[in-house]
């Protein structure tokens, strides 16, 4: 019988930065490369990552508000839950990518596979 792991996609653990980067700030950005930049965000010392753009029409989620667990983009309104990405009104009907981080050392890493 053929093991499971041999069809496993391997990702990897990226460093972001160190936790100390949301003394002052709930919202970072960061660019894992070329094509894929996330935002982490710090909601009530949980913290969470999702694709760095709205589904809608790919806007930057950077200058997005927090409200509660809820990321609203800041061009149309549209909103999702920063917890698992889902969209929670029109005009957004896709979610947002999610991403699984930990946190050792200090530091914080994101679970994703680069090119």
């Amino acid at each position: 019988s053929k093991l499971n792991s041999e069809f496993k996609v391997m990702s990897d653990w990226n460093e972001l930065g160190p936790v100390s980067d949301f003394d002052k700030t709930d919202l970072k950005y960061y660019e894992l490369d070329e094509f894929l930049q996330v935002i982490v965000f710090k909601i009530d010392e949980a913290y969470h990552c999702v694709e760095a753009w709205c589904t809608h029409q790919k806007v930057s989620l950077v200058m997005a508000d927090v409200d509660g667990h809820e990321i609203v983009c800041p061009l149309h309104g549209g909103r999702f839950d920063a917890r698992d990405g889902k969209p929670l009104c029109q005009p957004v009907n896709r979610g947002l990518e999610t991403f699984p981080l930990k946190i050792e050392d200090g530091k914080i890493f994101v679970e994703a596979e680069l090119d």
